[in-house]
């Protein structure tokens, strides 16, 4: 079973509610028997964002791994196993690219989870375990009408976020997938070359 606590919940649908276009963010999960329960979300600074697809760079993930490590002395053990991102207003149903991305991910570790969410409140698990990928039911907390304790910093995280993304060309981000009348279908682009599962695999052959 999947939980998310009351306050990582709380914090999921105020980032996905502050942002103007996708964004990506992750859940730091514990294992509990043969629960998975996330309770801790971060929302990383080094990420360009538009309207139809995000990528976190390299210093994004510099950035989860030392949060990670701060979390692991906290709870004692637990990953950022969980990846969530926003469709905005869209539907919730995950593209071809979210497809591959999480493959690329179950090829180095047992297991990941994403989150689709978007501004209805809709959300989306999927539960990728020994390469089977499977849609599952996310346990939560009802919402309430109360802001989580960092939803001030998620304001000013995201609007730093909005602006870098502004001013970046993504001369190289693909635009457009050919989904329905040749609309953008949103995607979670991925990770930089240096984090990327395959471009790793790839480069330790070469040096065989």
């Amino acid at each position: 079973m999947v939980i998310i606590t009351e306050e990582a919940y709380k914090k999921a649908l105020e980032i996905v509610e502050l942002a103007p276009e996708e964004i990506t963010f992750f859940g730091f999960v514990v294992e509990e028997g043969v629960d998975l329960i996330i309770n801790e979300i971060f929302l990383p600074k080094h990420q360009v964002c538009q309207p139809a697809h995000t990528n976190l760079l390299a210093e994004g993930y510099d950035e989860l791994i030392d949060v990670e490590a701060e979390l692991r002395e906290k709870h004692g053990s637990g990953f950022f196993r969980c990846h969530f991102h926003s469709h905005v207003n869209m539907g919730v149903t995950p593209s071809g690219v979210d497809d591959s991305t999480l493959s690329e991910f179950l090829e180095d570790i047992p297991y990941f989870l994403t989150i689709i969410m978007n501004k209805k409140g809709e959300h989306h698990l999927r539960v990728g375990f020994m390469g089977m990928i499977s849609t599952e039911t996310l346990h939560f907390y009802e919402k309430e009408k109360v802001r989580s304790n960092d939803f001030d910093f998620f304001k000013e995280r995201i609007e730093e976020i909005t602006d870098y993304s502004k001013e970046s060309s993504n001369k190289n981000y693909p635009i457009n997938y050919g989904y329905g009348q040749n609309w953008v279908q949103p995607s979670f682009i991925g990770i930089d070359d240096k984090y990327n599962p395959k471009a790793r695999k790839a480069k330790k052959k070469t040096k065989e």
